[in-house]
């Protein structure tokens, strides 16, 4: 437990080291100051000033450097992105290559338990392989005719999160993916080849789907939650009796109880990880969009909610090409897709994708002449 402690400490103080080293930029500050950051501030201060006023078990030092670093990096790789897009996407896109490909040996040598399923390493690898797939989808922009460089970044993360069977990682590549298709249309003049092409898409995506639901361990996995969902119904636990509980699966439990936890605790929640201790659960609160309303009550969740509400305003009010705009758009959609089913409010991996859409400053008409210049062409 010391050593988790020690590790959290040092990967925050990290962060908060090469923030403070890029302080100095004026156009680091600019996003650092942007609307959107502005108020995720406000929501840090007010969950961990929450937290420590109720007094919630476990909550802090450590804790309070997990918020601070989760700041930093979305303003970090957002900076990172605006000065060298297409760099940047390359350097995420291989270092977590790397990492994966060395972990899957790793847990090969243990045992296939440790990889595949519901344990800590199938998330890890499972989250890190879809933020990857969503680099190599984006990297596709740039040079979609090199077939060869296309498949790899396409099939490799796809290899991670097979062996993984994560089904959020399934979901946010396959969002994304879908808006990568919708970009990639646009750059094509309407005629013959484009609906040949389109066609071969559909086709290939069905019988993808297809072959992944029947024969792969991961549509096992999907198929296993629409039985629990279909038990949870006949037994009344959890169930809202719609078909949302076939949407959220699993996860219905955490939007039923944090359901009930609000109506409690309607303003400020009862503080944030704190879902573990007041429920004498296992597990802490799995849903990102319950972790600011039951947590945090109203007043986190306006404050979340008016955060993704900028970011969707950054990339409506930014000027460059249509299709990148477009990825973006999606990427919003997968944001809004994983704090459906898990929390990564402090999860470094997926916040990564905030700093996509934030970059999206670089194309924006009050962007400052450094960072228009590094418009990806």
């Amino acid at each position: 437990m010391v050593g988790g402690v020690g590790r959290k400490s040092f990967t925050s103080l990290l962060y908060i080291a090469v923030f403070l080293y890029y302080l100095p930029n004026r156009d680091f500050r600019k996003i650092a100051l942007s609307s959107p950051m502005l108020v995720w501030i406000v929501l840090a201060v007010y969950h961990t000033t929450n937290a420590i006023i109720r007094h919630v078990p476990n909550f802090d030092l450590p804790d309070v450097l997990v918020r601070m670093k989760i700041y930093c990096s979305i303003v970090i790789f957002a900076y990172l992105l605006t000065k060298n897009f297409k760099g940047t996407l390359k350097y995420i896109f291989y270092a977590l290559a790397t990492w994966l490909t060395i972990g899957l040996f790793y847990a090969g040598y243990h045992s296939d338990e440790r990889l595949a399923g519901e344990g800590l390493i199938a998330v890890q690898f499972g989250k890190s392989a879809a933020v990857m797939g969503i680099c190599g989808i984006y990297l596709t922009i740039f040079n979609y005719k090199q077939l060869i460089w296309v498949i790899l970044r396409l099939l490799y993360p796809m290899l991670f999160i097979l062996l993984s069977q994560t089904r959020q990682a399934l979901g946010m590549v396959t969002i994304q993916f879908i808006g990568y298709y919708f970009a990639f249309i646009m750059q094509l003049k309407i005629n013959f080849r484009s609906i040949v092409l389109l066609a071969i898409g559909i086709f290939f995506a069905y019988n993808g789907y297809t072959y992944l639901m029947d024969e792969t361990g991961l549509g096992t996995r999907i198929q296993d939650d629409i039985e629990e969902v279909d038990i949870s119904h006949e037994r009344e636990l959890y169930s809202t009796g719609t078909s949302f509980d076939y949407i959220a699966g699993e996860r219905i439990y955490y939007y039923v109880v944090g359901a009930e936890i609000f109506k409690e605790h309607p303003l400020t929640g009862i503080g944030l990880d704190n879902f573990k201790p007041y429920t004498g659960g296992d597990f802490p609160m799995h849903v990102e969009w319950m972790v600011h309303l039951a947590e945090g009550g109203i007043i986190a969740f306006v404050l979340y909610v008016t955060f993704l509400v900028l970011l969707f305003i950054t990339i409506l009010r930014s000027n460059g090409i249509m299709p990148m705009k477009v990825m973006r758009y999606f990427t919003l959609c997968v944001l809004l897709f994983s704090a459906s089913f898990a929390s990564s409010y402090e999860q470094e991996i997926p916040v990564i994708l905030y700093s996509f859409i934030l970059s999206a400053m670089c194309f924006s008409s009050t962007s400052t002449r450094v960072l228009t210049k590094s418009t990806p062409k």
